[in-house]
Order: structure tokens, then C-alpha cells, then sequence
């Protein structure tokens, strides 16, 4: 992939951030959650979907809408950014923390539908209980 955009393309703009983040575009790539393809077809101007430019963005450090802002001819905005090791943390963090939510999840689910089974089983058994009174 060449890394020659025209000056003030969205391409350029991200050379220029990833060279004063020090950042290749896989690890890039890596801080945005997308592929390095997708950072690739981004850069050339495609206009990403909502999630992906704001993943984008956050991992270069601009403010959101800044994709936007450059796709229409003006500039990203930076903002105050931890260091790429604390987003890198971070978004571990958080994808751990996901992961617990699905795994809550999963648990409350299961325990639904064990209540749920333990409720059948007490209805049925109710109404043996009548079916017996009842003879």
C-alpha cells in the first residue's frame, strides 16, 4: 500500500497522525478495532460506517467528526489522547469487561431458564395435587 496521498486528503491527514503517534498501520489498525484494510480504504476516502470512523478516530486522537470534517476539505481536530499504550489498555479493558457481560449474560439466562423449569414442574405438580383432591 503506498502511503502517498495527496496533501490534505483523509489519507494524509492519518499518515501524518500515525507518523507523530509512531504508529505503523497494523498497529493502527489494532487500536481502532478494524482491519488494516479497512483503515487502507478509509484513507483513500471511503466513507466509513458511524462505528468505524468513530473508532478511527479515537485511535488517532481527533475529535469526533473530525473524518467528516476532512472529507468535506477542512482539518481533523486533535484532542487531549493518553499515550496508544493506555488506549491499547483501555480497549483491553474493555473488551474484558465484554466479555464478562456476556458471560453475566449467559448465567442469568441459564438461571431464567431453570426457574422457569422449577415453575413448570411446581404448576404440574399443583395440579396432580387437584386432580387427586378432586377424585
Amino acid at each position: 500500500m503506498s502511503t502517498d496521498y495527496p496533501e490534505g486528503s483523509l489519507g494524509w491527514w492519518m499518515d501524518a497522525r500515525r507518523a507523530e503517534l509512531d504508529l505503523t498501520w497494523d498497529k493502527a489498525a489494532e487500536l481502532a478495532s478494524v482491519s488494516k484494510e479497512t483503515l487502507f480504504q478509509v484513507a483513500r476516502g471511503r466513507h466509513p460506517r458511524k462505528l468505524t470512523r468513530a473508532r478511527i478516530e479515537r485511535a488517532f486522537g481527533w475529535r469526533a467528526g473530525s473524518i467528516d470534517t476532512v472529507l468535506a476539505g477542512g482539518e481533523p481536530v486533535q484532542i487531549e489522547q493518553e499515550s496508544p499504550a493506555e488506549v491499547d489498555d483501555e480497549l483491553r479493558d474493555i473488551a474484558e469487561l465484554r466479555e464478562m457481560a456476556k458471560t453475566a449474560q449467559a448465567r442469568a439466562e441459564e438461571s431464567l431458564a431453570v426457574a422457569r423449569e422449577l415453575f413448570n414442574r411446581i404448576e404440574r405438580l399443583g395440579h396432580s395435587d387437584e386432580h387427586r383432591s378432586a377424585q
